[in-house]
């Protein structure tokens, strides 16, 4: 009867934090501040659609990824450009609901960029998922350096098919030159074929200063051709895509992820990462 009692409270306290984490996305979502800018590398780190994310890459695209992902991943990442490797390089942690992730890139607006992400995710109960991360930029151009964003993200997947996501960026929306930096919003939604090896997805990202007219969309794949290899495409209304493959080996794995602009035929740099996974479930 007593661990009832304690399943019951856990589950009360899994409720209200998630009813507050939401009231408070509402509030901030509902605000008319307009106005600041927020940038960030387009490097080193590899898209995923944050209703179908899975593994390490949950810290960056969405904390609550980290929930549905049990096994330790540990993960390096490292950017091919032009013919050679270049200096931009990462690395990812994330096991048991928490992940952490560092980023380096080297020239970023005329300087050093060095960035670290901590993100937990946790299930909620009846296919519901929230989560949390922290990014500090210990080094960064101008208004970047020193600074600190909060995200919380959402992953509904109660239906064997389908996904549903949401991911609110820069929660604290910090001051630079005067003006409050811009909250995104990231929405987004998968659909599971029915022998369950092609993720089709769609999201639309925008600033809090834009209208929907002005959002980005983004249209994408991760098609599992064997058991042990994916590939992923993306592309968005800007003309900008992505591609890559991810090959499993049981205890290790291995992939690749390009991005380039279509409309000028142009190779904007290549991911390329490869780390070690470990089952939890059998602690």
């Amino acid at each position: 009867m007593s661990g009832e009692i304690e399943n019951e409270m856990i589950n009360t306290l899994k409720r209200t934090c998630f009813g507050c984490m939401a009231l408070a996305v509402m509030l901030l979502s509902a605000s008319n501040l307009f106005g600041g800018i927020r940038i960030e590398p387009e490097t080193v780190y590899y898209h995923r659609f944050a209703s179908a994310v899975s593994g390490p890459e949950a810290i960056w695209i969405n904390p609550a990824g980290l929930g549905l992902n049990k096994n330790l991943n540990i993960q390096y990442i490292a950017t091919f450009y032009d013919g050679d490797f270049t200096s931009d390089w990462g690395s990812a942690m994330s096991g048991d609901g928490i992940g952490i992730s560092y980023r380096s890139v080297e020239n970023f607006e005329g300087g050093q960029y060095n960035e670290y992400i901590y993100g937990a995710g946790i299930g909620v109960g009846r296919g519901l998922y929230v989560g949390g991360s922290y990014r500090y930029i210990k080094d960064g151009f101008e208004y970047l350096n020193k600074r600190h964003f909060w995200n919380i993200g959402f992953i509904y997947s109660n239906h064997p098919q389908f996904r549903l996501a949401a991911v609110y960026s820069n929660l604290n929306r910090s001051e630079a030159d005067g003006e409050k930096t811009d909250l995104k919003k990231l929405y987004s939604v998968s659909y599971n074929t029915i022998n369950k090896k092609i993720f089709f997805s769609i999201e639309m990202s925008l600033f809090s200063n834009q209208s929907l007219s002005d959002a980005k969309y983004n249209y994408g794949i991760n098609w599992q051709v064997k058991p042990n290899i994916k590939i992923y495409a993306n592309y968005n209304n800007d003309k900008y895509y992505q591609i890559g493959f991810k090959l499993d080996l049981k205890d290790y794995f291995f992939g690749t992820q390009s991005r380039g602009e279509a409309e000028n035929n142009r190779h904007l740099g290549t991911s390329v990462y490869t780390g070690y996974v470990k089952s939890l479930s059998g602690r």
